[in-house]
């Protein structure tokens, strides 16, 4: 994440988590398949023999990283709590984890 903030164009491995998660193939950088270290190099070579091509995937990759940007962390934060504050005391009250008795419970 530090390295695209910065422009730095990411080449990774197609795994379940992680930096595929960040790296758009194409767009801001490469995606290979898992353990091929023949298509992760020949996507190196590719990107370092092309200025036009390193360049574009420099430009996307400070623009994608802007999806994580404190602010925009933040804001999905925010969004995440104000709907917890709004539906959880009503999921509580009728799980009855908010310390109310139901009608007719003792």
């Amino acid at each position: 994440m530090e390295a695209i903030a910065h422009g730095l164009i990411p080449i990774t491995y197609d795994v379940n988590y992680g930096p595929n998660e960040i790296t758009q193939d194409h767009v801001n950088g490469r995606v290979v398949p898992y353990g091929d270290i023949d298509a992760f190099a020949q996507a190196a070579i590719e990107i370092l023999q092309d200025p036009d091509l390193a360049q574009r995937y420099s430009t996307a990759a400070y623009a994608s990283a802007e999806r994580y940007s404190e602010a925009n962390v933040w804001q999905a934060w925010r969004a995440l709590l104000d709907d917890a504050d709004q539906l959880w005391p009503a999921k509580l009250a009728a799980a009855r984890l908010d310390g109310t008795a139901a009608k007719g419970d003792k």
